[in-house]
């Protein structure tokens, strides 16, 4: 069976003058790295990552088969003008690269190639449902143009949270390393995500 099998455990250094590097760590993509007091919890947030890549694959998937069946369905109409034509070349093209990085990130083993598989992928689905969304507001047809609303959200959805795993929020026993996209959240989420932490920490305690 097709599936992603994360796997990215850095064991202790042990000599490092560095903190973190004496503990287990495990770097999502190119801009999280996680530590962690043991092994244990080290696997355990592993386990986790497969988890949620793989519930985001097989949201990928369908979200590619209902928005293959809308296309053809309305495969007819896409001469109606040539914003059409063009959009009808996007889909085209956006369906084959789907195809192309579906199949990659199921065999992928470095991590940052991994997760920007994973990013293109929901990029390009979300392109084929608004060039969808373009002709089905031209042809006044609302209900339709909600429907594939609907699977943007699903994209967004999985792709939120498989962009959030390891900080929003922080795994059990571990403590951030470094993190691009915390680091660009607000002052006020900044403040949420530490306060969750503290609290974490303090029931363990």
């Amino acid at each position: 069976m097709k599936r992603i099998e994360f796997k990215n455990i850095i064991s202790p250094n042990g000599r490092s003058i560095i903190t973190d590097e004496n503990r287990w760590r495990v770097i999502i993509g190119s801009k999280t790295e996680i530590s962690f007091k043991n092994q244990k919890y080290a696997i355990a947030f592993q386990a986790r990552i497969n988890e949620e890549l793989n519930d985001a694959l097989f949201t990928f998937n369908d979200v590619s088969m209902e928005l293959y069946r809308h296309y053809k369905t309305n495969w007819f109409y896409f001469n109606m003008n040539r914003e059409q034509v063009d959009n009808e070349k996007q889909i085209r093209y956006a369906f084959s690269e789907v195809e192309r990085l579906m199949d990659k990130v199921v065999i992928e083993y470095e991590p940052g190639r991994m997760f920007a598989h994973i990013k293109n992928t929901s990029a390009y689905l979300k392109t084929i449902a608004k060039c969808l969304q373009s002709l089905q507001r031209h042809r006044e047809a609302y209900a339709e143009v909600r429907s594939l609303e609907l699977l943007i959200g699903r994209v967004n959805n999985s792709f939120e949270i498989v962009d959030g795993l390891g900080w929003n929020p922080v795994p059990p026993g571990g403590e951030i390393v470094r993190c691009e996209p915390m680091q660009q959240l607000t002052v006020r989420e900044q403040l949420k995500t530490l306060q969750e932490t503290l609290h974490k920490r303090s029931l363990k305690d």
